[in-house]
C-alpha cells in the first residue's frame, strides 16, 4: 500500500465525506517521485489534447508556448522550452490534466484513494514555481484529495456556502460568496495528503518555491444520476411518459397523468439494483501493463495473498462479475466470507469454496489479466 490515511474507510465515510476537511500528515511515506518522473511525463506526451495546460491570470493561448511543424510527412506539435520555461519562471502554472494515464504511481494512488472513498478518480497535476496560484478562491464540484509530491504548497479552506454542487454549480460568478477567514491555512510538505469536500471553498498558494501536487478527483453517482438513468432507461417504456408534449396549457395534465408511473420507476427497488449493476459494470481500472504475462501467466500458490481492485468494496465487485458474465463455477467465490477486508490467500478461497486448486488459480490468473485482482504484500 502507497498510502496510510490514518483511519478506517468506514470512519472516513461517517465523520469527514463531504462533510468536512481533513489533514494527513505524511500519508504518502517514502516516495520515488521527482523531476526525472515529471520530466518524463511531460515528454512522453503527445501534444494533441487539452492534457497540458498553462494558466497565468487565464488560460495561455497554446500558440504561445508550442509550434507546428512537419516530422517525416506527418503534422506534430511540440513545446518551445523557452517560451514554456519563461512562463514558469513568470508564475504561470503548468496543468497536467487525467495525470494518472502517464504515471504508474499516479495511478496506484488513484486507485488506492478510489478503494478508500468508495469511488471512481481522476488525476490533475499542477507544477508552479511560485506566483499567485491557478484559480484563486473556489470550490470544485467533486470531491478532491491533494496529494503533495514535490516542494511546499500553502492551503486555504473556506466553509461552503452552496451545498453539494454538481457539475454544472460552479463557483465562477459566485466568489464574493466566499468567506473571509479561513478554517484551514497550512503549507502541505511532500508525502501530505489533504482531503477537501465538493463545495469547500480553497486556494492552494505555491508561495514556497518550486511545487507539485496532484488533485485525485472523487466522481460518485449522485442521485440525479439515478434519475437519468431511469429517464433514459425505465420511462419510455411507459405509455404516459411516450404521449406528446406540447407548449400549450393542456400538456400539463399530461405531465401529471404521468407523474404516478415515474414514481413507481424510481421507486421500484429493482431498478435500483439495475442502476447499481451498471454502475460497478462501468468500472475499468486501466492499470499499467505487466507484458512479462504475455508469455507466460503470474505464478501463483496457495500461500500468494490475492485481493480485489475497486472503489466500491470486494464483495460488491465481485456480485456484480458473477452476475453480469461469470460461469456458474465461478459464482462459488462469491460467498460472505471471500475478500473478507478485500484480500484473502488462494489457499483460503479453495478451503472455503471446495473448488480444486488447479482451476481456482486458473480462475484467479484470469481475473488478474482483466485487472479485477492484484497480488498482494
Amino acid at each position: 500500500m502507497l498510502l496510510d490515511f490514518g483511519i478506517s474507510r468506514e470512519q472516513f465515510t461517517k465523520e469527514y465525506r463531504e462533510k468536512s476537511f481533513r489533514i494527513h500528515k505524511n500519508a504518502l511515506g517514502q516516495i520515488e517521485f521527482g523531476w526525472e518522473q515529471l520530466n518524463a511525463i511531460i515528454y512522453c506526451t503527445e501534444l494533441r489534447s487539452s492534457f497540458l495546460q498553462l494558466y497565468k491570470g487565464g488560460w495561455v493561448p497554446e500558440e504561445m508556448f508550442t509550434e507546428s511543424y512537419s516530422e517525416i510527412g506527418f503534422p506534430r506539435k511540440r513545446i518551445i522550452k523557452n517560451s514554456f520555461y519563461e512562463y514558469l519562471r513568470n508564475g504561470a502554472t503548468l496543468i497536467l490534466n487525467r495525470v494518472e494515464t502517464k504515471s504508474p504511481l499516479i495511478k496506484n494512488i488513484c486507485v488506492e484513494i478510489a478503494s478508500f472513498a468508495g469511488a471512481q478518480t481522476l488525476a490533475n497535476g499542477y507544477l508552479a514555481f511560485g506566483g499567485e496560484g491557478s484559480f484563486g478562491n473556489h470550490w470544485d464540484t467533486h470531491d478532491v484529495f491533494a496529494v503533495q509530491l514535490i516542494g511546499r504548497k500553502r492551503w486555504k479552506i473556506y466553509k461552503p456556502t452552496f451545498d453539494l454542487p454538481i457539475q454544472s454549480q460552479t463557483s465562477k460568478f459566485r466568489k464574493h460568496e466566499c468567506p473571509s477567514e479561513p478554517v484551514f491555512d497550512e503549507v502541505l510538505e511532500p508525502g501530505d495528503v489533504l482531503y477537501v469536500p465538493r463545495g469547500w471553498w480553497h486556494n492552494a498558494q505555491p508561495s514556497c518555491g518550486e511545487t507539485f501536487h496532484i488533485a485525485v478527483g472523487v466522481h460518485p453517482p449522485h442521485v440525479v444520476d439515478y434519475f437519468s438513468w431511469i429517464c433514459a432507461n425505465i420511462l419510455p417504456r411507459f405509455l404516459e411518459c411516450r404521449d406528446s408534449f406540447l407548449p400549450e396549457e393542456s400538456s400539463y395534465e399530461k405531465v401529471i397523468a404521468a407523474l404516478e408511473v415515474v414514481h413507481e420507476a424510481l421507486s421500484d427497488r429493482a431498478n435500483f439494483a439495475l442502476f447499481s449493476q451498471y454502475v460497478l459494470d462501468q468500472e475499468r481500472l486501466a492499470m499499467p501493463f505487466s507484458l512479462e504475462k504475455a508469455r507466460a501467466l503470474t505464478t501463483l500458490d496457495e500461500a500468494t495473498v490475492v485481493g480485489v481492485r475497486s472503489a466500491y468494496g470486494a464483495q460488491a465487485k465481485l456480485d456484480a462479475l458473477c452476475s453480469a458474465n461469470a460461469s456458474r463455477d465461478d459464482q462459488q467465490f462469491c460467498t460472505d466470507q471471500i475478500f473478507a477486508g478485500n484480500v484473502a490467500t488462494v489457499g483460503a478461497l479453495v478451503r472455503s469454496t471446495g473448488v480444486p486448486l488447479q482451476e481456482m488459480l486458473s480462475t484467479l490468473n484470469d481475473w488478474m489479466l482483466r485487472d479485477l485482482l492484484e497480488v498482494r504484500d
